[in-house]
């Protein structure tokens, strides 16, 4: 157990300690990270032959001494940031332009609704049914619950793209769900492991 002056409590026998203080401030001091090193003392007499049981668990503001370290929370790192940020900047950038530029367009409109056989009226219908059934909202919804359940980079990504695709393409409801659900999975722990 700590107390505020970083010197270990405890019995001597429990401590490992023994003689030549000189050489032990030392020896403690290789057991903490370097931000605490300044803080070491030990009593006077006393060596470290061994850690300490008090400086081989992590320090978390539980009282207890055999406290747990948190887990990790998840967050991706800075490469899967940088890619996540391009693929949300480049989705948003799709459904702006496909919504202002091709769907609320009226002679494109004009033109698909009178039969024009072209790449544009094409994707122009593919966008149309697909946010007419929803799809964009649901399939960010299910990327996002399984983002909750199993953090991992690419469940986010998924969530993200399609949620930001269901924002601007009238999917308004349950992408903002999604986008939620992402939010609630950054708190949740993660293991790199899995």
């Amino acid at each position: 157990m700590w107390d505020g002056n970083l010197t270990c409590l405890g019995t001597r026998g429990s401590l490992g300690m023994t003689a030549s203080t000189a050489q032990s401030q030392d020896a403690l001091s290789r057991f903490l990270p370097a931000g605490q090193r300044a803080f070491v003392r030990l009593l006077p007499g006393w060596k470290v032959t061994a850690a300490p049981a008090c400086l081989k668990t992590r320090f978390t503001m539980s009282p207890a001494p055999d406290a747990k370290a948190p887990p990790k929370l998840f967050l991706p790192s800075k490469r899967a940031l940088a890619a996540l940020t391009i693929l949300g900047l480049a989705a948003l950038g799709a459904a702006l332009y496909l919504r202002y530029a091709v769907i609320q367009n009226s002679a494109i409109g004009i033109a698909c609704e009178a039969g024009e056989e072209s790449l544009t009226c094409t994707i122009r219908l593919a966008v149309i049914l697909m946010f007419v059934r929803g799809a964009f909202g649901w399939v960010a919804l299910l990327a996002s619950g399984v983002q909750l359940c199993r953090p991992n980079v690419a469940a986010f990504g998924i969530g993200l793209v399609f949620a930001l695709l269901g924002l601007v393409l009238y999917n308004t409801r349950v992408s903002a769900l999604a986008v939620a659900l992402l939010v609630l999975s950054l708190a949740r722990p993660w293991h790199e492991g899995r």
